[in-house]
C-alpha cells in the first residue's frame, strides 16, 4: 500500500461519485472503473500541465536562449 499523500490513486468508488453524470447509478462497479478511468486521468494530466504551465514555458525558454545545459557533453 502506498502511504505517500502525493500520490492519488485510482479509488472506483470515489471515481463514481465524482464523475458519474447527474449522479446516474452504475450497477457494475468494474464497468464503472473500465468507463471512467481513461477520461478522469485524461483530465488529471491536463489539470496538471495547466498548474505547471509556468515552470515548464520558464524552462522551454531557458533552453531555446541557453541551449540544453550539457549538450557541449553529448558524443552523438
Amino acid at each position: 500500500m502506498n502511504h505517500d499523500p502525493g500520490v492519488r490513486t485510482m479509488n472506483p468508488a470515489r471515481i463514481i461519485d465524482e464523475h458519474s453524470p447527474a449522479n446516474i447509478p452504475i450497477p457494475d462497479e468494474q464497468a464503472a472503473e473500465t468507463c471512467l478511468t481513461w477520461p478522469v486521468a485524461e483530465r488529471r494530466v491536463a489539470q496538471w500541465f495547466e498548474e505547471n504551465r509556468a515552470a515548464l514555458d520558464s524552462s522551454n525558454a531557458y533552453v531555446e536562449n541557453h541551449g540544453l545545459p550539457l549538450a557541449p557533453s553529448r558524443s552523438f
